[in-house]
Formats: structure tokens, C-alpha cells, sequence
């Protein structure tokens, strides 16, 4: 766990090791849409991908930028690379604009993960 991360980064079984090597990817933010269960998001991320990965959910950010670098096979990215938000809050829904205080997240955040 990075202490001052509130998304914990997914790291595939492959990062650091397979086609990719040490790729990290970086989205924006999580929607939560305000859910309860999302009060402890330590997990959020890790939950999110896998359950992608197991077919649970088809979200197309996923689904598409597998797609991007595998035509054949949209779960084989994932399996190889880091991904995390930028943003260390969840935003209600994808039409939510992030506050300045969520924006001023961003650069302390980055450089926790990239010393990870």
C-alpha cells in the first residue's frame, strides 16, 4: 500500500515482466456516484480491473484501450500493465468536473507512485 494514495494502483500479474515492462497507465478519475461502499476506496481500482478481467464488467475505457494494443484479446493489457487515477477522490459521474482542491491531488500523487 502507498501511504497517500486513495486509489491503490492495479498492477497486473505481468508488470515490470512481460511485453510492456514497467508501463504505467494514468486515467482521470473513478465515478462513484457517490456510493456508500466507496467510502474506503483504497481498493477501488484493484476491485474495478479485475472484475473487467473476470468479465463482471464491460467498462469501455477498458475494454477499449485493450483493444488499442491487442486487437485480439482486450484483457491481455491489463495483465501487464500498472493503471491508477490521477485524481484521489471519486468524482460523482463521468459529467462531474474535478474541484481545484481534486486537481491539486494530482502532482503529489503522481510522484508516490512513480517512486513506488
Amino acid at each position: 500500500m502507498i501511504p497517500g494514495i486513495n486509489f491503490q494502483p492495479w498492477k497486473g500479474e505481468n508488470f515490470g515482466i512481460g511485453k510492456y515492462g514497467r508501463l504505467l497507465i494514468v486515467g482521470e478519475s473513478h465515478y462513484t456516484e457517490d456510493d456508500p461502499k466507496y467510502d474506503n476506496p483504497n481498493e477501488l481500482t484493484t476491485e474495478v480491473v479485475q472484475k473487467f478481467i473476470d468479465g463482471e464488467y464491460d467498462i469501455s475505457f477498458y475494454r477499449n484501450l485493450g483493444l488499442l494494443f491487442n486487437k485480439e484479446d482486450r484483457y491481455e493489457l491489463w495483465k501487464n500493465v500498472a493503471f491508477t487515477n490521477a485524481i484521489q477522490r471519486g468524482l460523482h459521474d463521468a459529467r462531474t468536473q474535478p474541484e481545484k482542491e481534486d486537481i491539486e491531488t494530482v502532482i503529489p500523487a503522481f510522484w508516490k507512485l512513480i517512486e513506488e
